[in-house]
Order: C-alpha cells, then sequence, then structure tokens
C-alpha cells in the first residue's frame, strides 16, 4: 500500500509538470491561435442578433462563468471532478474520527462501496487522474467544468504532498505529523464545501489560495 501512494506520487507530479508547463508552451498556445480565427471567420458571417449573442457568450467565458445563465446540468457536473481528492484524502481524518467517530460512520457510510472500489482496482485513481487533467483541455466543455477539472486536480496534488510530509515526520514527531494530517483534512473539507457552493451559484471556485492561481494560470483564458 506504501508503494502504490509513493507511485501514485510520482506519476501524479511528474505528470503535472508535463501538462502544466509541456504542453501550454507549445500545442495549446496553437490551439488557441486557430480557435479564435475560426471563431472570427464564423462570427464575422453571423447575422447582427447571432453576433450580439456570441460575443456576450465569450464574455462570459472570459470572465470564469459567472453568470446566472449557466445551466444547472454545467453546474452539477462541474461538482463532479471533487470526487477524485475527496477518495483520495478522506482517510486523513482518521484523527477526527478517532474523537467523533459519528462523522467517520455517516462519510463512509455514504463513500464505503465507491472507497472499496477505489482502493481495490490498482491505479483507477491515477488513470482517473489522468482522464481529468486532458478532459481540462477539451475547450468543448463548459468553462466551469473544465476548471473544476483542472483545480480538482491540484487539490489532489496538494492532498499527496501533505500526506508525504505526515509519514516523514511521523517518526521524528508524532505530535507534528498528526498536525499535518489534520490539516489535510482541514484543508479537504473546506474546499471541496467552498467549491460546491461556487458551483452551484454557477460561478467558478477561483479564490482558494495558490491552488485556485495554479488552476487559471494551467487553463489560460478560455
Amino acid at each position: 500500500k506504501k508503494m502504490n501512494v509513493k507511485g501514485k506520487a510520482i506519476f501524479s507530479v511528474l505528470t503535472a509538470i508535463f501538462i502544466f508547463f509541456i504542453v501550454p508552451a507549445s500545442s495549446f498556445r496553437n490551439l488557441h491561435t486557430s480557435t479564435s480565427k475560426i471563431f472570427q471567420n464564423k462570427l464575422s458571417a453571423a447575422p447582427v442578433n447571432v453576433r450580439i449573442s456570441k460575443i456576450s457568450h465569450l464574455t462570459m467565458s472570459m470572465n470564469g462563468g459567472n453568470d446566472d445563465g449557466v445551466p444547472i446540468g454545467a453546474r452539477m457536473l462541474s461538482c463532479f471532478p471533487y470526487i477524485l481528492p475527496i477518495l483520495d484524502g478522506i482517510n486523513s481524518g482518521r484523527n477526527i474520527y478517532e474523537i467523533y467517530p459519528e462523522v467517520k460512520d455517516s462519510i463512509y457510510g455514504v463513500l464505503g462501496s465507491t472507497l472499496a472500489l477505489w482502493n481495490g482496482i490498482p491505479f483507477l485513481g491515477f488513470g482517473v487522474f489522468l482522464a481529468f487533467t486532458f478532459a481540462a483541455r477539451n475547450q468543448e466543455l463548459p468553462r466551469l467544468v473544465r476548471f473544476s477539472l483542472q483545480q480538482a486536480i491540484i487539490i489532489d496534488i496538494t492532498l499527496i504532498v501533505f500526506g508525504l510530509l505526515g509519514d516523514l515526520t511521523k517518526a521524528v514527531s508524532p505530535g507534528a505529523s498528526a498536525v499535518l494530517t489534520n490539516t489535510e483534512f482541514y484543508f479537504l473539507v473546506s474546499s471541496i464545501f467552498y467549491c460546491f457552493i461556487r458551483n452551484l451559484q454557477g460561478k467558478e471556485p477561483n479564490e482558494i489560495p495558490i491552488v485556485s492561481d495554479a488552476a487559471m494560470r494551467s487553463m489560460g483564458p478560455y
């Protein structure tokens, strides 16, 4: 199990480095240029009322999707990507569960079968991680969904870092390790709660310090 955690951390970090830095520097820039040209050509040939509609939609997208007109389906779908950090990080609340066993019963009562499947299939988490990474680059998805995919990935990486630091400090200082583990759990719960509320409002959850900035830089303006 420890090997799986370490392997997943290494794979995740390497994938993040490749996707966040190498891909945007080359293909993503070309894709953005060609997409802009296609949009301009189609817009110039459209009737005036259609142009206004398209410009309004583009402006809403560039402003982060903060529009009450975001379809309810997109709002619900944008909550789904956070299943990745939830399933990966829910065990970080083990210290809290010892004090409040009813919290553990409630959480595992809902996620028990899903967690069993998640932990029972080798590299399932890494496969979902990769799928989310590439889906976040799909321009056909609503921006709110793509942003949530990207941010869920970064939250998951942050949780992995917390977990590794907790394991490294356990032998030296069990107290410090417990603090790191509890911090990981509080970060997970507060981030997911905030993201769910904002997504259901049709607004990007883009105010998580450092994490949201990284997600925005990785996505680009569209």
